[in-house]
């Protein structure tokens, strides 16, 4: 009878097997170990690492944490684990591994670069450049280290300090996309578009599928005018946000006539984003058969009156399709063609197609916008007048709205928005009465204003009107203003 294999041995050949890619066979080494010793810390842990690179990331952190269980003072092991607790997107399990990993070893760079990337994600910046930090003094010439603390600080507005850390980087590896990719989002935070092009460009050159770079480069050439090729290279937000788009299971508009057809457009992004594109919808109305609209909750009333010829839906973007099976068919619209599906008589849908790729079909140059009288979206006609004698209480002079700022707030997104500080131009101007339209809590900023610049802002958010939630009453109150001012 042969002798057994020593485990030892096993996880030798295990290795070497796993190093050159054949996962399978040293999968089998590693069991064979452990079929000798169920507590074989090491084969445990190696397994677990298989399992990851096959992405069953159920059983690998199930065999790793085995491992840890056995040895809880080993860094190697709490670091795969946090990997996998990572890619799990479990960051609550993952930080606490990495921060003893480190304890254990200090200078474990994988270990401070991986526990960045976790505090990243959790949005706690500060922690996360930390952890950057401490790779990069192990190790000033990596390029992992370098890329992640220039991203981190451009995340936190420290623009200089990113731009350092990434140019660092192409300098040591000239040739990672992702590192131009986000070299040029720092200095589109610094430059802007024009300048940042470049960078994106050289991002696409070195790869072609950069989902990413397109995006950004879109961006670009659509602040540029350069509508055709920006909303061509828009589309490539498709693949990156999946769940989103990948919904329904209808065919993907792609600019075939839509005479007598049916063609759900579907919401994606913010409700901003969805009232941007609907300027669209006047012209996909004309050409379709029938148009259905998916919008958010907020905006159904407010889209149901502003396009009765379509059928609008508004609803959570995970209700999946059950609804449309459901709808009712306006009376005022001939019905088009009805087919049974799972028993249940609904509208056929020909196409689908999101809110942000119709302009790439409808406003392919300035001139394909609608200069419309009147606006686009329909508030509601008494609601409006209501509004109107509340304004004409606040006295003489032009009723202004103002929003200074998103209610999203983060170092990066704040550069493209103004404090209130920045307004006292506007204050000073005589004779105007300003009406608060920022949606979140801005007392203390409103407040703020009136001891500075003596200027009273009226605020009804709480008063009549909920200035986040109530969209259809918000459109009337903006038609009552005489002017709206906001940044963006």
């Amino acid at each position: 009878m042969p002798r057994a294999v020593p485990a030892a041995t096993l996880i030798q050949q295990g290795k070497a097997l796993q190093q050159s890619g054949r996962l399978d066979e040293a999968a089998g080494k590693y069991l064979e170990a452990l079929a000798q010793d169920p507590r074989q810390a090491e084969a445990l842990c190696l397994l677990g690492t298989v399992e990851r690179a096959r992405r069953n990331l159920p059983r690998a952190a199930d065999l790793l944490a085995r491992a840890v269980s056995i040895d809880g003072d080993n860094p190697v092991y709490l670091y795969n684990l946090a990997s996998v607790l990572i890619d799990a997107n479990a960051l609550d399990r993952a930080v606490p591994a990495l921060r003893r990993a480190t304890v254990l070893k200090p200078d474990y760079t994988k270990a401070h670069i991986a526990l960045g990337i976790a505090l990243h994600r959790q949005e706690k910046f500060e922690e996360a450049s930390t952890a950057f930090r401490a790779a990069v003094r192990l190790e000033p010439r990596n390029v992992q280290a370098l890329s992640n603390l220039g991203s981190m600080f451009r995340e936190m507005g420290r623009l200089g300090e990113a731009r350092d850390c990434l140019e660092k980087a192409l300098r040591l590896a000239p040739d990672i996309a992702e590192i131009h990719n986000n070299l040029g989002e720092t200095i589109q935070g610094e430059q802007g578009y024009e300048a940042a092009l470049p960078h994106y460009e050289k991002a696409l050159a070195l790869q072609s599928n950069h989902a990413t770079a397109h995006w950004n480069r879109a961006l670009c050439l659509l602040a540029a005018g350069r509508l055709e090729e920006g909303f061509e290279e828009y589309e490539w937000r498709i693949p990156r946000f999946p769940g989103t788009h990948n919904r329904y299971p209808y065919p993907r508009w792609q600019g075939e006539p839509l005479e007598g057809k049916t063609i759900l457009v579907y919401a994606e992004q913010g409700v901003g984003d969805e009232i941007l594109f609907a300027n669209c919808i006047p012209d996909l109305i004309a050409a379709a058969g029938r148009v259905v609209i998916q919008c958010d909750p907020r905006l159904e009333a407010l889209f149901a009156r502003s396009f009765p010829q379509a059928i609008v839906h508004g609803g959570p973007r995970d209700e999946g399709t059950a609804w449309i099976a459901s709808l009712p068919l306006p009376p005022a619209v001939p019905p088009l063609p009805l087919r049974e599906r799972a028993g249940v008589r609904g509208i056929s849908i020909d196409y689908q197609v999101a809110a942000g790729s119709l302009p790439r079909f409808l406003r392919k140059c300035i001139e394909d916008f609608p200069k419309y009288e009147d606006g686009y979206l329909k508030p509601d006609a008494a609601r409006v007048e209501h509004w109107k004698r509340r304004l004409a209480e606040l006295g003489e002079g032009a009723k202004v709205g103002i929003c200074w700022r998103s209610g999203l707030s983060s170092a990066r997104r704040d550069v493209g928005y103004t404090v209130i500080d920045e307004w006292r131009p506007v204050f000073a101007v005589p004779g105007v009465r300003f009406v608060n339209l920022q949606y979140d809590d801005c007392g203390e900023e409103l407040a703020h204003a009136q001891e500075k610049f003596g200027v009273e802002v009226t605020n009804f958010g709480g008063n009549g009107i909920d200035l986040k939630n109530d969209l259809d009453e918000c459109a009337a109150l903006y038609k009552a203003l005489d002017i709206v001012i906001s940044p963006g």
